[in-house]
């Protein structure tokens, strides 16, 4: 017998690789496997870094294949060598205390994970008979070392015990019921230990077996020579071992039998933990069972002879225990065997508790449902749709693996590798799939986001959607089904707990809300889809019966812009649609004037609109080109969307100012009430047109203003016509023409246009009086269009002006003042805007004309009056006095602006007032310190 192991071991050496020698000769690689230096590594094993645990593990797992090999490549008895000395106990005190360990531990031999002192001792023995006193020493430490909560040591010592199995069978004939025989004895629980020691015994034994079916050493064929009967043999061994004497033993079985016994009973034990643990441990226990599941099947009968026995064993249990429970680990678990079941056999699984073998049709979601929801059968004693509440320790907050093989029949991953379905799925499960909307109404929107769900379940819920929203961002193709996740006992729960942050869920809600534009980013679907997708997701949010009006304001987050930032120039043009629509609705839709503000406000804010937010893979590849893209990047984060923007302050300035009028009615009266009309737009669409209320237009008018200030504040990226680019702002990137010019432009063209007509400005007083006194406003009137013709004119002026100097750039360098250069053309531009926002402001304030309009023209035409220009008559004295006038009047110009209750003048006045800096002599500054 010995002769037929040696001559086997040999043979199994010789068909392997030897194992890579360090630098220098075999000495070096010897001296540094010494204890000291194995020991160290240990440590390494339990560091927080993941790097220094595989390098660890790596150096480790090599010193002790070169020592094993070696010894064989030298055939030397491991019971001649002498063992080096580690930091463990001896073999007598180590067996003594696993005896008495386990004397209190496993009282039921029924339990498959009792673990007898006759077998932990014929382990032992087995183990230093079979490996060096370094690799039977780390075996051991190893798996000790599981129980381990300290840093990352678990995490460490299991990877590093998978491997080294993973080599065992190339280096040694230990067999498989070696290692689970101390996995057994070193993770067993004692009815004194305290829960907490309790738990990391119970983890120590899952890593453990983890490991072994992870590594494939469960997996191996018998040996011909350890199937003779040994039994008189075991019993002498136990008595010499008993008497302390040293006898030289063969490798051979713990327990006689072969290696399928060992995979049956580590089923036996996963089941037995699935069907007796807690929560907590038994989804880790299920996903394990799922993995040795998955690792049989993936063998060819060819590689493992016991194969088939192997499938056979795993069918009946697998079978008994779902045939006895209805929870999601029997579901799980019944998925994961189902391709190795006959449809007969399916049927006996499946149904009940399920109505039909199809998974995921109508029928079953309701039965699904409760399952994954933990509660009982529907009865006569227990009500269909009530929760009950949770029983304590029962709870697990992460969701259970059914959850993701339900989700992979809807979304299949992009590789088979992570899939959680088995690789041949009967087609019988597949069939007959109830719609999406269907099955997240039941299971999720009707169960888990119930009025009268725990708010257990409602965490579960909100975990779930991060989850498919997770998943819908890796399949371009189903981002259009984003929008059905939002349904209403989601919605209703989520706005809930948005909106207080002392709400218990409040952060699951936050991490939903993040969860919603991450997958937008990040999806690699068409522009298009996306941004219908986006479209359809502000619908829901903003409108009732689901939504907000006011969403962002309420839940305190900015989800409706991070979503409004994902829409394309088309899906953008349709959402000022809907919010034109919004405004212009008829008072019988039961339209009031708070939705109405909202709408109004919702259009500044697409004026307000910049770029996409950017994903961080976006962020990386814009400071890798930086440079490259600083134009673009500008001129994006602007107005990317210029025709939209154009819409809006067209749409804003018609309705402040103007009202439609019937084509065959052009003399009705101002102040006669009419009901809605429509009037073709010039896209040759139809638009409704209300007649809005005073406080309305007043709103209208007042966000024009706040739309033309943050345009204004734009920085556009230009070619100017020095040939050099610049940032100009307030100017569109397309023709750079100024936005200020553009709505003033919008209203000179409404003001010609027969099918419109100006309605009266009603500003209330002080008083709360919307009525001037009789002859206040002719006068007015009369005073504003005085001031307007004049500010028409200097406008021609400084178009001209405009004209005159960018033709004169072309060839010339610009002027230099104070250091500094000033351009002309900038000079002028900045007198044009602030000009032309005085004209759109005192269009609403015609009292303010005669105070603000017609002081700017005098002043602006005085600043740009040049000596050259000057009458003959005039002497150079006279030239002097009046240019010493035009900057003190320019200046007061200014100040009369600055002082005005408007941020939109404010800037317009800073603006201008720094292009003609160099202008403005001793005599206009002093006016600033008056």
């Amino acid at each position: 017998m010995a002769a037929k192991t040696k001559t086997k071991t040999k043979s199994k050496k010789q068909s392997l690789p030897a194992a890579p020698a360090a630098e220098g000769a075999g000495a070096g690689l010897a001296a540094a496997s010494g204890a000291g230096t194995i020991l160290t590594l240990f440590w390494k094993l339990a560091d927080t870094d993941p790097d220094q645990r595989l390098s660890a593990s790596h150096h480790l797992i090599t010193i002790l294949i070169h020592q094993q090999q070696q010894q064989q490549q030298q055939h030397i008895p491991t019971s001649t060598r002498t063992p080096i000395q580690h930091a463990l106990p001896s073999q007598q005190d180590a067996l003594r205390a696993a005896a008495s360990s386990s004397a209190q531990a496993a009282q039921d031999t029924e339990n498959p994970a009792y673990c007898s002192d006759t077998h932990a001792a014929r382990a032992e023995r087995i183990l230093d008979h079979t490996c060096t006193p370094d690799l039977a020493y780390s075996l051991r430490r190893l798996i000790r070392g599981l129980q381990s909560p300290r840093q990352g040591a678990r995490q460490g010592f299991a990877v590093a015990l998978a491997e080294l199995l993973a080599q065992l069978p190339q280096i040694t004939p230990l067999s498989p019921d070696v290692v689970l025989t101390l996995i057994l004895r070193d993770s067993a629980t004692t009815r004194s230990a305290k829960p907490a020691e309790a738990r990391e015994f119970l983890f120590a034994r899952i890593f453990g077996l983890h490991a072994l079916i992870r590594s494939r050493f469960l997996f191996q064929d018998d040996d011909d020579e350890e199937d003779a009967p040994q039994q008189n043999g075991d019993q002498a061994e136990d008595e010499e071992g008993v008497e302390g004497k040293e006898t030289p033993l063969s490798p051979r079985r713990v327990m006689p039998g072969s290696n399928l016994a060992v995979f049956q009973r580590t089923l036996d034990i996963l089941l037995h933990d699935i069907a007796t643990r807690k929560s907590w441990i038994k989804q880790s226990t299920t996903w394990l069972l799922l993995q040795t599941i998955q690792a049989l099947l993936h063998i060819h009968s060819a590689d493992l002879s016991w194969r088939d026995p192997a499938i056979d064993s795993l069918r009946s249990r697998i079978m008994h225990f779902a045939h006895s429970r209805t929870d999601m680990d029997s579901l799980s678990l019944s998925i994961g065997i189902s391709p190795v079941l006959s449809q007969e056999q399916l049927h006996k699984v499946f149904c009940p508790p399920l109505a039909s073998v199809a998974l995921l049709s109508p029928q079953n979601l309701p039965v699904l449902a409760r399952i994954v929801n933990e509660l009982p059968p529907a009865d006569d004693d227990s009500p269909e749709g009530k929760t009950p509440a949770p029983r304590s320790g029962a709870w697990n907050p992460d969701l259970h693996l059914v959850w993701d093989q339900l989700l992979d029949l809807y979304y299949p991953p992009p590789s088979t590798t992570h899939s959680h379905l088995p690789a041949n799925l009967p087609e019988a499960l597949k069939a007959n799939q109830a719609p999406l909307a269907h099955f997240l109404r039941v299971l999720i929107d009707d169960s888990l986001f119930a009025p009268t769900a725990s708010p257990e379940r409602k965490s579960w819920g909100f975990s779930l959607l991060q989850r498919i929203l997770g998943r819908m961002a890796l399949v371009p193709a189903r981002i259009r089904d984003v929008p059905v996740l939002f349904q209403q006992n989601f919605m209703r729960t989520w706005i809930n707990q948005l909106s207080d942050p002392s709400r218990i869920l409040h952060k699951a809600a936050r991490n939903t809300a993040q969860a919603l534009l991450t997958t937008l980013q990040a999806t690699k679907a068409s522009t298009q889809d996306r941004s219908l997708t986006s479209l359809s997701l502000l619908t829901i949010l903003l409108t009732p019966p689901l939504g907000l009006r006011a969403f962002d304001s309420i839940t305190k987050t900015r989800t409706v812009d991070g979503i409004l930032a994902t829409l394309d120039g088309q899906g953008l043009d349709s959402y000022v649609a809907f919010l034109e629509a919004e405004i212009l609705a008829g008072d019988g839709d039961g339209v009031d004037g708070g939705r109405r503000k909202w709408a109004v406000d919702q259009l500044l804010g697409v004026v307000r609109f910049r770029a996409p937010l950017s994903t961080a893979k976006e962020k990386e590849k814009e400071k890798e080109k930086e440079k490259e893209k600083e134009q673009v990047k500008d001129n994006i984060s602007a107005l990317r969307d210029e025709a939209v923007v154009l819409r809006v302050l067209r749409f804003v300035a018609t309705h402040g100012w103007f009202e439609a009028v019937d084509a065959g009615d052009v003399s009705i009266s101002k102040k006669k009430k009419r009901k809605s009309i429509t009037k073709g737009d010039d896209d040759g669409t139809r638009v409704r047109v209300t007649t809005l209320d005073n406080s309305t237009r007043a709103l209208l008018r007042s966000r024009l203003l706040s739309a033309l200030q943050e345009l204004n504040a734009v920085p556009v990226l230009r070619l100017e016509p020095d040939g050099k680019k610049h940032r100009v702002n307030g100017v569109d990137a397309a023709g750079g023409e100024l936005w200020v010019a553009k709505a003033w432009g919008i209203i000179r063209e409404l003001e010609g246009d027969a099918g419109w007509r100006s309605v009266e400005v009603v500003v209330p007083t002080e008083d709360g009086d919307e009525e001037p006194e009789e002859g206040e406003g002719d006068v007015q009137e009369e005073v504003f269009k005085q001031a307007r013709t004049k500010a028409e004119d200097v406008l021609k002026l400084l178009k001209k002006l405009r004209v005159q100097a960018e033709k004169k750039a072309k060839t010339e360098s610009a002027a230099v003042a104070g250091g500094k250069k000033v351009a002309e053309w900038e000079r002028v531009r900045g007198l044009e805007a602030v000009l032309l926002g005085t004209l759109v402001y005192v269009y609403s304030e015609r009292a303010a004309a005669g105070e603000l309009l017609e002081p700017l023209a005098d002043a602006i035409s005085g600043i740009l009056a040049p000596a050259a220009a000057l009458p003959p008559k005039k002497t150079k004295s006279a030239a002097e006095s009046d240019s010493a006038g035009a900057d003190e009047a320019f200046v007061d110009a200014m100040l009369n602006l600055l002082n005005r209750p408007s941020a939109f003048l404010r800037a317009l006045a800073t603006q201008a007032f720094g292009a003609c800096s160099d202008r403005i002599g001793v005599e206009g500054l002093g006016v600033l310190f008056e």
